[in-house]
């Protein structure tokens, strides 16, 4: 069976460092590009028994590594994060798309992803 996880995943973030007011793990579930499941916990068990529970059609497939910073710029989050066995990446999330586009023509980007990183780290990986 082949994945897309542009369509549909669950990442767990564990924070081992932060500066933000959340919980030291976070579960996100998006579906294309929606986010329809957003939950923090205290410990990964934790995170793990709410999957075993609420989410149980969701099943590990692979981790990695990446290290990031979190940056706001007027009403956009920005997301800059050191991918392990890939490359940097930024990340721009905003509640108006026009607002995400107005900064990537200022910056002059070029070239977006089109696929989400989870995705990307699939291929990567080689995981099927």
């Amino acid at each position: 069976t082949t994945f897309n996880l542009n369509k549909d995943y669950l990442k767990m973030r564990i924070y081992y460092k932060n500066n933000w007011p959340i919980k030291r793990v976070v579960l996100v579930r998006k579906k294309k590009d929606k986010t329809v499941l957003k939950k923090e916990f205290d410990e990964e068990e934790d995170a793990f028994s709410f999957i075993e529970k609420y989410i149980p059609e969701v099943m590990q497939g692979f981790s990695y590594d990446r290290r990031g910073w979190e940056y706001y710029l007027s009403d956009l989050r920005i997301f800059v994060e050191d991918i392990k066995k890939w490359r940097p990446s930024v990340e721009v999330e905003g509640k108006h798309k026009n607002d995400i586009l107005n900064l990537f023509d200022s910056l002059c980007i070029v070239k977006k992803m089109e696929d989400s990183v989870p995705e990307i780290m699939r291929k990567a990986l080689r995981y099927v």
